[in-house]
């Protein structure tokens, strides 16, 4: 029997969350770490982002792959750039590198339950070594 890891575990629950909570996931990572550039958003939120800016300042910062019949898009370090697949932005491994390095949930009852279950099994560690 193989024992899964906790950055398995957590692949797992990432792999179940439909895209809006992947998203919000990823897009809490991008806040805690200042990456305002690999934050994610929907296109019905472009208009609000960009309001007060001019057009001609709003084209000068399209990627040349943009299209504003894409899902979602970012305000990338080439530009805005737009996407349908989500996947083509989130970074699993990076994601569940956050997580554990940061204890940090993501306001999924799940992961804290592995967060604090492997807390809990170092704490115990701890004490049969004293």
């Amino acid at each position: 029997m193989t024992t899964m890891t906790k950055e398995d575990r957590i692949q797992e629950i990432i792999n179940n969350m439909d895209d809006a909570e992947l998203i919000s996931a990823w897009n809490e990572r991008c806040d805690a770490y200042n990456y305002d550039d690999d934050r994610i958003y929907y296109m019905h939120e472009i208009d609000e982002y960009f309001n007060g800016v001019s057009v001609s300042e709003f084209l000068s910062n399209l990627s040349d792959d943009f299209r504003i019949g894409d899902d979602y898009w970012k305000n990338g370090i080439w530009g805005i750039e737009s996407f349908d697949d989500i996947y083509d932005v989130i970074d699993d491994d990076e994601l569940i590198e956050y997580i554990i390095n940061e204890d940090d949930d993501l306001g999924n009852d799940d992961i804290r339950d592995i967060l604090d279950e492997e807390e809990e099994e170092e704490e115990e560690e701890e004490e049969d070594n004293e």
